[in-house]
């Protein structure tokens, strides 16, 4: 659940557990798909973020969400607040693509979802752009 209180229960582990793991631990991201979700605002989850980054000033923190959220403006505080690291998910799936079209369509979804971003943050480099989940389920 995107709650303050999961929130919290995440960062205490968080805090608990990095500093064991640190050379293991490249990045930290703060909830998943919870702007596809509208379980809360971009705004919201920006704090979340930015108090997440106080709590580890030395590792890159960031979030994931799906493409069209990226691709439709609702992550722009986000990518223009100073997140550093965004995971973009892409389904040609649950977009109701037939199999033999999922590469092209996961590939139109990551084209709009960076590009997207990159013309919003005005640098292709100024922030870290991952797939985040992509896939098709089996049988």
């Amino acid at each position: 659940p995107d709650t303050e209180t999961s929130y919290d229960l995440d960062k205490t582990a968080l805090q608990t557990y990095v500093p064991l793991y640190r050379d293991s631990v490249y990045a930290i991201t703060v909830g998943s798909e919870a702007l596809y979700r509208g379980s809360v605002t971009a705004d919201q989850l920006l704090l979340n973020i930015t108090d997440m980054q106080k709590a580890f000033p030395d590792k890159l923190i960031g979030y994931a969400d799906s493409w069209n959220k990226f691709q439709d403006g609702t992550a722009n505080p986000l990518i223009t607040g100073g997140v550093k690291l965004l995971l973009v998910n892409a389904f040609a799936y649950w977009q109701g693509q037939n199999i033999k079209n999922a590469t092209a369509t996961y590939l139109d979804d990551l084209q709009q979802a960076f590009g997207k971003i990159q013309e919003k943050a005005g640098s292709v480099d100024a922030i870290e752009l991952w797939n985040g989940e992509t896939g098709w389920p089996g049988n």
